[in-house]
């Protein structure tokens, strides 16, 4: 398992995105204690930030190579 970059708290209060340094974003279901979806979206480049609209419109996550996704 790889070292968790940053954590955000979706607005519906049940699910958490999490970045981390295998360049991995997840959306993990707080109540059934699991992840739901995982992407990599540029290979094994780490994430540094992961948001959540307070609309829950959009998830942003930003990586190492200065790209947002």
């Amino acid at each position: 398992p790889a070292a968790v970059t940053s954590v955000a708290l979706h607005p519906n209060q049940t699910e958490l995105i999490s970045g981390d340094q295998n360049g991995n974003v997840r959306v993990w279901d707080l109540q059934a204690n699991g992840c739901m979806q995982e992407i990599v979206p540029d290979g094994d480049v780490p994430i540094r930030s992961v948001a959540v609209a307070s609309d829950a419109s959009m998830v942003v996550a930003g990586n190492n190579s200065a790209k947002v996704f």
